[in-house]
């Protein structure tokens, strides 16, 4: 074994700097490198963490579990980091029509939903800025993240602390022996790779099926007040302060590193249209790429015959809220408290 108990994280966007404050806080050393990398998820990231999502109304994946957890994260990393970067926020869902208000009312009185739907507003309550013509309803236990800030901020502590490594590592430079990795002639206990969908480079776990996903982002300005907090409707606006929103979102599979494209603007304007009487001002667009496995559950584990090798990844579009059980999961299996959850465990594309 090693001498030391080091672990080296390669990738410092949301899934490595979760997984990095995890073991900052058990007390474990580590090093962080490679953060800022174009095309990241991160880097475009609207931080948005909502418990009911698509056509059906369907309640995430746990929830409970993982906003609970995220809550109590996020504000104990501002109170370290200093800075604010999340917020508990209504969100208001626009009705797209008769059929929907169905499915909501069958779902209001289910005990799983109790946390989750709340107030029904009627028909045009918000005439004058929206377009609901069909009413709307609360999303409760929403809440909003400021990826940048909080990744930025973090990575200062580390830089501060002396576990930040900026330089690219490429895979040439990690070797491996007798179970040991190596970076630069210097021993560590685990390489943890948290690299997004740059996995599919990464010759120890290149065979995962992902089916990670481009998507566009919008910085714009609708020129009118709006309802406090989230407007979802198929897409969304998330408020960003003074007349400014977040418009998103898109997905292509297709040609994931292209440049923004028309389509994808026209996307997104149509789902403008849906929400808001006029289609806002654009003042900026951007685009990232949501790492996402094929059955859409996160990747978590060590490769089966390489076991100090490591991987967090596959987070796809709510990263947000459930990085932080995730990386708080894998810090315990690091330690030996626990075993990696059947569920996420990536041994599963192992067969």
């Amino acid at each position: 074994m090693p001498s030391t108990k080091e672990i080296l994280i390669i990738g410092q966007g949301l899934a490595g700097t979760l997984l990095a404050m995890e073991l900052r806080k058990a007390g474990k050393k580590f090093l962080i490198t490679e953060g800022r990398l174009p095309h990241s998820a991160s880097a475009v990231a609207a931080g948005i963490l909502n418990p009911v999502t698509g056509k059906r109304l369907a309640k995430s994946w746990e929830a409970n579990k993982f906003l609970k957890y995220a809550r109590e994260t996020y504000q104990e990393l501002e109170s370290l980091i200093g800075k604010s970067f999340f917020r508990e926020t209504r969100l208001l869902r626009l009705f797209k029509d008769e059929e929907e208000q169905k499915i909501w009312k069958k779902k209001k009185d289910l005990a799983e939903y109790k946390d989750f739907l709340g107030k029904r507003y009627q028909e045009c309550e918000f005439k004058d800025s929206l377009k609901d013509r069909h009413g709307s309803f609360e999303i409760l236990n929403a809440a909003t993240l400021d990826v940048q800030t909080f990744l930025m901020g973090a990575r200062d502590l580390f830089a501060l602390e002396g576990s930040l490594c900026e330089k690219k590592i490429e895979y040439d430079d990690i070797s491996i022996a007798n179970d040991i990795p190596k970076y630069s002639g210097k021993a560590y206990h685990k390489v943890i790779f948290c690299e997004g969908f740059r996995v599919g480079d990464n010759p120890w776990f290149q065979h995962i099926p992902m089916e990670s996903s481009q998507g566009e982002i919008q910085t714009v300005m609708p020129g009118t007040p709006l309802p406090e907090g989230i407007i979802n409707c198929g897409k969304w606006l998330r408020p960003l302060g003074n007349g400014i929103f977040q418009a998103g979102s898109t997905h292509k599979w297709n040609d994931i590193l292209s440049a923004p494209q028309k389509e994808d603007d026209d996307e997104i304007k149509e789902g403008m249209k849906k929400i808001l009487h006029h289609v806002p001002t654009l003042i900026r667009r951007e685009t990232g790429i949501r790492p996402a496995s094929k059955d859409r559950k996160p990747v978590v584990g060590f490769h089966p015959q390489k076991p100090c090798l490591g991987i967090l990844n596959g987070l796809g579009a709510k990263g947000s809220m459930m990085g932080p059980w995730m990386a708080r999961h894998l810090s315990d299996v690091i330690q030996g408290l626990t075993q990696i959850d059947s569920e996420l465990d990536v041994r599963r594309y192992f067969n």
